[in-house]
């Protein structure tokens, strides 16, 4: 749980310098610091929700995409010669 909530703080923080930077040095306009704080608390509920279900069900990558690498049994079969009928 701890791996979760660091991470949404980082994610959260991070998200926060970026718009601070953002609002100083490119747009040039000073917007409320009440916006910035509730667009960061938005950034921290959508973080937190699928870290929350990555790490509670635990699932290996590259079991979650085994479908993509699914490999048959048999190689497919391909006709390149003339058909038989």
């Amino acid at each position: 749980m701890e791996k979760i909530f660091l991470l949404t703080i980082g994610i959260a923080l991070l998200f926060f310098v970026i718009k601070i930077v953002e609002m100083k040095y490119f747009d040039k306009v000073q917007k409320p610091m009440k916006i910035i704080v509730r667009d960061t608390l938005y950034v921290a509920g959508a973080a937190f929700l699928p870290l929350l279900l990555f790490f509670q069900f635990d699932v290996n990558l590259n079991e979650f995409f085994q479908f993509v690498e699914d490999k048959p049994d048999k190689p497919a079969e391909v006709f390149t010669d003339e058909p038989g009928f």
